[in-house]
């Protein structure tokens, strides 16, 4: 998997593919899962995972992405901050 501990933190880290780094402008995602314990940033990371796969695709078909999802964009913090608060609110 690609959750890593970053001190009390635990981190998503995905290296770009080589033909997508030109594109994307990065040569990693890495995404801060929130989370203290390992169990809970592995279920985050699987998230992130889907996001950054699906990037990937739609990158890699040519197509363009909207602004802030292959980047650092706002967008992407605040969606998710709201994945971790409704994760919060569906635990019993």
């Amino acid at each position: 998997m690609y959750v890593v501990r970053r001190g009390d933190r635990w981190w998503f880290r995905k290296a770009i593919p080589v033909d997508l780094v030109d594109v994307l402008g990065i040569a990693e995602v890495r995404r801060s899962l929130r989370a203290h314990k390992a169990r809970e940033a592995r279920r985050r990371a699987l998230k992130v995972l889907v996001r950054v796969e699906e990037v990937y695709a739609v990158r890699a078909a040519g197509a363009r992405c909207r602004p802030g999802v292959a980047g650092r964009g706002s967008s992407n913090q605040q969606r998710h901050r709201r994945d971790i608060r409704e994760e919060r609110t569906a635990s019993p």
